[in-house]
């Protein structure tokens, strides 16, 4: 694994993070997100210039957030956008399907591809309100309450903050043992890359 301490956006917002992700541009604007401006023309997108078969932007809420959805299919040829709408899920927050539930079910849709594909996988229990589902102990996890010590050492304004990074990470950990046995697996690169 490769840690790159020094990639990031000079500002705050997971839609301006997408921006970044896809432009390899800072979005600085503070009044407006650059992705609800009107698609005037086409921005260069690097993901165009290469040759996968099928693209992916999955997320477990609606995928008209911010106009996610409008930004990247106006930008990125044969994206397509898979939300809440399209999932075997209800919501489990604010923010729509558990993490758990949305990476098993990217790893079920990769597992159909038949071509090289890119995708990313917006996750969101680490976000406020960190909505742990009732469903998380049933898979195997577990909260833990450490000292205010310990939090505010390592960056944690409270416990729940804390278990949802946790939460996260458990997962991550689920979803890398179950698609490590598919085909994709073994030829695939994995970037995980945190908006806040």
């Amino acid at each position: 694994a490769l840690y790159f301490s020094n990639c990031f956006t000079p500002h705050f917002g997971t839609a301006r993070a997408v921006w970044n992700l896809f432009t390899g541009v800072p979005d600085v604007n503070w009044s407006k997100l650059a992705t609800h401006q009107p698609p005037s023309s086409r921005i260069p997108v690097l993901l165009n210039e290469m040759s996968f078969g099928a693209s992916y932007y999955l997320l477990g809420g609606d995928g008209t957030w911010a106009d996610i959805k409008g930004f990247l299919k106006s930008n990125i040829k044969n994206m397509e956008v898979v939300d809440a709408a399209q999932m075997k899920t209800k919501a489990a927050s604010v923010w729509g399907a558990d993490d758990y539930d949305l990476l098993q079910q990217a790893d079920e849709l990769f597992r159909k591809s038949k071509t090289p594909f890119f995708a990313v996988i917006q996750t969101a229990s680490n976000h406020e309100p960190f909505t742990i589902p009732a469903t998380a102990a049933q898979n195997g996890f577990m909260t833990v309450n450490p000292g205010t010590d310990s939090l505010k050492q390592f960056g944690f304004q409270s416990a729940k903050e804390f278990n949802s990074m946790r939460y996260l990470d458990f997962c991550l950990q689920k979803y890398f043992e179950r698609a490590a046995t598919a085909s994709y697996f073994s030829n695939t690169v994995f970037i995980i890359v945190g908006d806040h």
